[in-house]
């Protein structure tokens, strides 16, 4: 919703649920997929990932063939799951998160159907291997940040090589690294602004930095527009549980 409306004082940095929407539909269409189930958790997160979904599929003129909701709060996985059956379908695409993402899925797979999932950024991918384990392999995510296994990126490496530094044997994380990009990119207008720092200072900073690029990873501000990013790729859950993309 804070895109929906230009706020001269929000910068987002991450491509949003609709940039998402738009890529998982339009690879499913680019792949041969005609039957597309959709599984939303009945509350208003869900909602509006459906909503994203409905119209990415009405620009790949692609109908749903079952959109299936979840009460978050008192979930019928099964039903959802015998819901979904009945729709035959090739791939299902999730608009949960959590528990009722993970839930869902081995709800569905309890069935006759066995189809290719599809979730969004905001699922955890800790939290999908240590619910599915090996029912994991294959569920593909979509990616708001460029692959922590790139090293051939010189954010990715920055990264790397500034955790081992300061936090040696440390785990990377992809939640880091994001956090790590906005820095840069906070940092970076804080540069821009100069030494007598105001709020109108800062702006026309951010706006004024056009395309900041960390390999395919763009962020584009100007007075017209503060959306940041519209990067998204695919990633699939390989047999070691790690994304692969």
């Amino acid at each position: 919703m804070f895109r929906d409306k230009f706020n001269h004082f929000l910068f987002n940095v991450r491509a949003s649920y609709a940039n998402e929407a738009r890529r998982i539909v339009s690879q499913l269409r680019q792949g041969g997929f005609s039957r597309v189930a959709v599984i939303y958790q009945d509350d208003p997160f869900g909602k509006a990932l459906l909503a994203e979904l409905k119209q990415a599929a009405t620009l790949e003129n692609l109908a749903f063939v079952a959109e299936v909701k979840v009460d978050p709060k008192q979930p019928d996985f099964a039903a959802a799951g015998v819901a979904t059956e009945r729709a035959q379908p090739q791939a299902v695409i999730l608009g949960t998160a959590g528990s009722t993402f993970t839930n869902s899925i081995k709800a569905v797979l309890q069935t006759s159907v066995k189809p290719s999932f599809y979730g969004f950024s905001v699922v955890s991918l800790d939290a999908v291997n240590r619910d599915l384990k090996e029912q994991s392999r294959g569920i593909i995510l979509a990616q708001i940040m460029p692959s922590l296994r790139n090293m051939t990126i010189p954010v990715v490496a920055e990264y790397h090589k500034l955790l081992q530094a300061k936090s040696p044997g440390a785990v990377p994380s992809a939640t880091q690294f994001e956090g790590f990009v906005h820095a840069k990119l906070l940092v970076g207008a804080l540069r821009r602004a100069g030494p007598n720092l105001t709020t109108e200072g800062f702006i026309r900073a951010m706006e004024g930095g056009g395309d900041v690029a960390f390999g395919r990873f763009v962020a584009k501000y100007s007075p017209q527009s503060h959306n940041g990013s519209s990067y998204v790729e695919l990633a699939i859950i390989d047999n070691a549980g790690q994304l692969r993309y």
